[in-house]
């Protein structure tokens, strides 16, 4: 909630400085549908690749791709709706040997193994007002949404570890992947440029936030070790691509 505090206070601070600056440059916005394409950067614990910190998601940069439009209801405010997909990849060859080690100290064991499977892949739905500043052909969206984020799929680990002794005993437990639903929220700042009254080029930066995925564990008995039990979500998105007015 806090980092939604700070959207809405940077949102309509900004509305209220560019708009007194806009009044007498502006002619009105046009209704709109993009098509987006660009990197998608985890940040804050998603990105974490602390052992010790069981939100860590250990994700990567990856990729994000997006369908975006607005409908201008009144002058320059409009009701802005995202369909977006992301893949956040694996975690690395270096935060699994962290987990390896970690997991190796807190069982006290001789030897500890990491295996993953699957990835993060997620779908995000977000519908909220936006408000535009014309100059000309040029257009800078402000927005803040919320709305519903999807996981297909989260890195799936199985941890087999090996007791020190001359009898040594193999256990293992696996940390499932997540296909869960959850709130998400985002807040963002756009670029547009009409090359023509038709259509035109934008570039969009844009924080998407979520309390996170229920995660599942199997076969973890004990009570020392990482336990997860939810992971959550937060990525800055930046995206080029093509837009059509209506």
């Amino acid at each position: 909630m806090k980092q939604l505090s700070t959207l809405l206070f940077t949102f309509f601070t900004t509305t209220i400085v560019f708009n007194a600056q806009a009044q007498n440059k502006t002619t009105g916005p046009a209704s709109y549908i993009g098509f987006y394409g660009g990197v998608s950067k985890p940040i804050g614990d998603f990105g974490s690749t602390n052992y010790y910190n069981n939100s860590a998601g250990m994700a990567s940069l990856g990729t994000s791709f997006s369908v975006t439009g607005a409908r201008y209801i009144y002058k320059n405010w409009a009701i802005a709706g995202s369909i977006s997909y992301a893949d956040q990849g694996r975690p690395s060859s270096e935060a699994l040997q962290g987990l390896s080690d970690g997991y190796n100290a807190d069982f006290k064991a001789g030897s500890t193994t990491v295996s993953i499977t699957e990835r993060y892949q997620n779908l995000n739905l977000l519908l909220g007002p936006q408000y535009t500043l014309v100059y000309g052909s040029l257009n800078i969206d402000l927005g803040l949404s919320a709305g519903l984020i999807k996981s297909f799929d989260t890195p799936q680990y199985l941890v087999t570890t090996t007791s020190l002794g001359v009898s040594p005993v193999t256990t293992s437990f696996t940390q499932n992947s997540s296909t869960t639903s959850a709130f998400a929220y985002s807040g963002s700042v756009g670029v547009r440029y009409n090359l023509s009254d038709g259509f035109g080029l934008g570039l969009t930066g844009a924080y998407i936030g979520s309390s996170g995925f229920k995660v599942t564990t199997d076969g973890d008995t004990f009570t020392n070790g990482r336990l997860v039990t939810k992971q959550p979500f937060s990525v800055l998105n930046g995206t080029f691509g093509m837009y059509f007015n209506f």
